[in-house]
């Protein structure tokens, strides 16, 4: 079966708000990081009690306009998500295709299909696809779609070999360097969000202890030590989970006219050269940076330094011809 559809940004704020209700501790944390200092506004008596109510807007703010927020980012950081999209379903796997993104992957590589007011979510473990209810003819064409994309999943297809120019698997090691010169802006940004407000706390606390508010320092105190403990644990939750979905198996890169074809165990992925940044070094590492993610290339995949330099020159070439 054959669908065309143009997903909106309002598509993907409703994307992010199916996200956050996944994830209601991950509200529940941000919520209490940025509640902080609250106690601190409404028990010190040397503060107007508007300046606490001031801060509990702002807390609500924040969290009412993250999906709006969170959605423009994806959708600047990445223009091909709201460029015309063409899928293609069968028993052989999922099908996408759109200007400079196309992505062919096995039922495998899918963990489960959800269903939001407006959309059908297929969650794979690193990325979902987004597939707008209005892009069906009508309701009965939508449940067909969805009884088979259901069955297809309990009876995924059998990985297809890969052939390709370039082959490797990437190791712990690797993850972590990946990790390290390729972290997400929105991870620093959160990172520093969440701790303006533990600081706030911190400060104002140290004050509660000379004054003897000893009540606004038992409210506070379990806020803080959270906070803390939680920014603290970012780091390694992150590396956790890129180490889960395909990590330690057979990766492998073809360079084509067309784009930079990724191939690995569940499907592969073709991103067009103008949705390609740059390459960059590592210590140990090529970044091939595309406007989404991150494709990384062992240095020692590289049979000599020759084939590693004409490899880079090739990618480089063709990134230079697609600017032009």
């Amino acid at each position: 079966m054959e669908l065309e559809f143009t997903p909106t940004l309002a598509d993907y704020r409703e994307l992010v708000r199916a996200n956050l209700v996944r994830r209601p501790l991950g509200v529940i944390l941000l919520a209490t990081a940025l509640c902080a200092p609250l106690p601190v506004f409404w028990w010190q008596t040397n503060l107007p009690w508007f300046v606490g109510g001031v801060w509990a807007l702002f807390v609500l703010f924040m969290l009412l306009s993250m999906p709006h927020r969170l959605a423009s980012q994806l959708v600047r950081r990445s223009p091909h998500l709201v460029q015309p999209h063409r899928i293609r379903t069968d028993s052989s796997g999922y099908e996408l295709h759109s200007p400079g993104y196309d992505v062919s992957l096995h039922w495998a590589a899918f963990r489960e299909l959800k269903s939001t007011n407006h959309l059908w979510l297929l969650f794979r473990e690193s990325e979902v696809f987004v597939v707008p209810k209005r892009a069906f003819a009508s309701s009965e064409a939508e449940q067909g779609w969805v009884r088979a994309v259901r069955s297809f999943m309990a009876a995924p297809a059998e990985a297809a070999p890969e052939v390709a120019d370039l082959s490797f698997c990437l190791s712990r090691a690797d993850y972590t360097e990946i990790y390290r010169e390729a972290q997400p802006p929105q991870l620093k940004f959160m990172r520093w969000f969440l701790t303006l407000p533990v600081a706030i706390g911190v400060v104002a606390n140290a004050r509660f202890i000379q004054v003897g508010h000893h009540l606004a320092w038992m409210i506070s105190l379990p806020f803080t030590l959270l906070f803390v403990v939680a920014i603290a644990l970012m780091t390694p939750w992150v590396q956790a989970r890129l180490l889960r979905a395909e990590a330690f198996r057979p990766v492998s890169y073809r360079i084509l006219p067309e784009g930079f074809l990724h191939r690995h165990s569940q499907g592969e992925t073709l991103y067009g050269w103008s949705t390609l940044q740059g390459i960059e070094q590592s210590q140990s590492l090529w970044l091939v940076r595309t406007d989404s993610v991150v494709l990384p290339v062992p240095r020692r995949a590289f049979a000599n330094l020759d084939e590693e330099s004409d490899w880079i020159d090739l990618v480089r070439g063709n990134l230079q011809s697609s600017r032009r």
